[in-house]
């Protein structure tokens, strides 16, 4: 079905708008135009010019690449993709996207209109939509605002994770809505773009990395780390503690929160405190997943290229993602890194018995293993690093939701798809530091050590050629043992006695 989109041009400031329209135009023929055309001018907008986009319906992506192209070729500065539907609630909009391109360009030090400016859409909340581009992108990749790839879904927040990669993305308190779309159904069926935060996404990036190395060679690209919490209980004390995190200058750190308890009484509390905040992301999980699911979910909303994997009770130190990255820039060819996980000092019968017991020993192995270290075989999830890359790695869903094993097996696959293709392994990363309380305020509780235990034992088929057997009785079985030959020695006693 051809679409008929209008472009008006306002040339000071943003120089190009196209509204799609789901209209036959032969049905109804320039009815639709003349209307629209009307409504612009009540509003002083005189400048209009008119593109016909014949295109499967549905199809927008493929209307907002041909009216950017028509808008780049005819000299437009900034660009930026409206709907018919969409309805500006404030006013300066204009005047205050013009402005933050000129503070990005001041503090990232990068030319006067690299970057992506995306409205506030009190329709989709949180999200990067309708973002602001200006023509050194257009100049960067020929002509074309976003690969063929995209349909009719995810060609926004694509913009708005490129130029997150010099610092150059932001979203403004500028408010506009859908009537149609945005987090409410579409009039088409939606097409998402699958896999585009890796090889369209790298693409691109690598792209427009070589175009400002001819022409601004001092825009310096960034280290993107996102940091994945699984959250159950929407613990608020601790995730204000992991929230108020700071990364350094030449780093660009992304927050996101999977809540696997849709009934949490906390959750509007926390979207009350950061919902505001772009560099945070909350999802809420329709039922409980557990916690593998949660950050299987956790890694596909991401976009970056390290991932930084928290529990949602740790109190990691401030400076934990300036570490992460210290960690990272050091050894770059690395699946990951295993940070340190300390407990507080046992101070009951019970986390004493817990310590002694061994089963805390991996918290904290980033400190017992030399730096130099290159091919550690796993870590924990409260504090793990991981590279994120094409690699099909998810945390298997057969271990139990509460954890165990998942970890290990995650690690092992991570570690032998990086060395596989050139890699190394997972590195200590003893600086990069978070302390864990004590589960239950250290109350007696076996059923976590019960279902790791659980989990720890169906590795055994899938990783036959790392067990071994040990003849050596552990303590459980000494503890068997010596509590049968009691008994069978009182029985002894009893009958050669009388």
């Amino acid at each position: 079905m051809p679409m008929l989109v209008i472009i008006p041009y306002i040339r000071q400031y943003i120089s190009f708008s196209c509204f799609p329209q789901f209209t036959d135009v032969r049905r109804e023929g320039n009815s639709g135009i003349l209307n629209i055309e009307s409504l612009l001018a009540e509003e002083g907008i005189m400048d209009v010019s008119t593109e016909i986009c014949d295109v499967p319906h549905g199809h927008v992506c493929a209307i907002w690449r041909q009216c950017a192209h028509r808008a780049w070729k005819e000299k437009a500065d900034y660009f930026v993709l409206m709907g018919d539907d969409v309805v500006l609630l404030d006013e300066g909009w204009m005047r205050d996207i013009y402005e933050q391109f000129t503070l990005i360009a001041q503090h990232e030090r990068v030319p006067q209109g690299m970057g992506c400016v995306a409205f506030t859409n009190v329709t989709f909340p949180r999200m990067p939509t309708f973002p602001v581009i200006h023509r050194i992108h257009m100049n960067a990749f020929g002509g074309q605002v976003i690969p063929e790839v995209f349909i009719n879904q995810d060609g926004d927040p694509f913009l708005f994770q490129l130029y997150r990669k010099w610092g150059c993305s932001r979203m403004i308190p500028s408010r506009l809505s859908n009537g149609i779309g945005g987090s409410l159904p579409a009039r088409y069926i939606q097409q998402h773009a699958d896999g585009w935060t890796f090889g369209s996404l790298t693409e691109a990036a690598s792209t427009l990395e070589a175009s400002l190395a001819t022409s601004f060679p001092a825009a310096t690209r960034k280290m993107t780390l996102d940091i994945i919490i699984p959250s159950y209980r929407v613990l608020l004390p601790f995730l204000d503690t992991i929230l108020a995190l700071k990364e350094s200058p030449t780093c660009e750190s992304m927050f996101i929160i999977i809540i696997d308890n849709p009934h949490s009484p906390k959750i509007t509390e926390l979207e009350a405190k950061y919902a505001h905040r772009p560099d945070i992301r909350i999802r809420v999980n329709e039922n409980n997943l557990g916690a593998s699911a949660s950050r299987n979910r956790g890694m596909k909303e991401s976009a970056a290229d390290w991932i930084l994997f928290l529990d949602d009770d740790v109190i990691p130190q401030d400076d934990i993602l300036i570490k992460a990255e210290k960690a990272i820039r050091s050894n770059p060819q690395a699946a990951g890194f295993i940070g340190n996980s300390y407990f507080p000092v046992a101070s009951t019968v019970f986390t004493n018995a817990v310590h002694l017991a061994g089963v805390t020993y991996f918290w904290d192995i980033a400190a017992k293993m030399s730096e130099n270290e290159s091919d550690m075989p796993w870590g924990v999830t409260a504090n793990l690093i991981a590279r994120r890359v094409q690699d099909g790695v998810e945390f298997d869903l057969q271990f139990p939701k509460t954890g165990g094993g998942e970890d290990i097996d995650f690690c092992r696959r991570k570690r032998d798809f990086s060395i596989t293709h050139g890699g190394e392994g997972f590195h200590p990363a003893p600086h990069v530091i978070a302390t864990h309380p004590w589960w239950n305020d250290g109350q007696r509780s076996y059923r976590r050590f019960y279902m790791w235990s659980k989990g720890d034992g169906g590795l055994i088929k899938l990783y036959p050629n790392l067990t071994y057997l040990d003849h050596t009785p552990n303590s459980a079985e000494l503890f068997l043992i010596s509590t049968a030959s009691a008994v069978l020695g009182a029985f002894i006693y009893l009958f050669t006695s009388t």
